[in-house]
């Protein structure tokens, strides 16, 4: 799945699944086509639940969340090409992330949680909107 976000190229892979798991990779470029942020996910089928696991990383791979502590998200919907997965661990101000196959495009949004700075003030980042086409 490929797309453009705001002039930037977008890029997200899925494996095929085997046995419990299914692996993906997302790589975000900067409007040089450089890569700007990378990402490894894997979904897995566990006894209680579906989870969605992840890790952001720089362009030379070095993690930017602690080593073991992958952000982690639970399913907690499932219909037809929708699929949405919450906040469970180590997820900062990440809420959720859906998945949504329409036609030949994948859109994914990243919604965040609401924070409150050293201040007092309230934020909430504004969610994240991709459209990817299959390639």
């Amino acid at each position: 799945w490929q797309g453009d976000v705001d002039g930037s190229f977008v890029e997200e892979i899925w494996s095929t699944p085997q046995g419990n798991t299914i692996m993906g990779c997302f790589r975000w470029c900067d409007e040089r086509k450089n890569p700007a942020m990378l990402e490894m996910l894997m979904i897995t089928r566990e006894a209680d639940a579906i989870r969605l696991r992840l890790r952001h990383y720089t362009p030379t791979l070095v993690a930017k969340e602690e080593k073991d502590a992958p952000v982690t998200l639970k399913l907690a919907r499932a219909e037809g090409t929708l699929l949405r997965f919450e906040a469970e661990q180590h997820a900062g101000d990440l809420r959720s992330v859906t998945y949504e196959v329409k036609g030949t495009s994948l859109h994914i949004v990243v919604g965040f949680a609401e924070t409150t700075a050293a201040d007092g003030t309230k934020r909430t980042r504004e969610a994240l909107r991709f459209s990817l086409q299959r390639v």
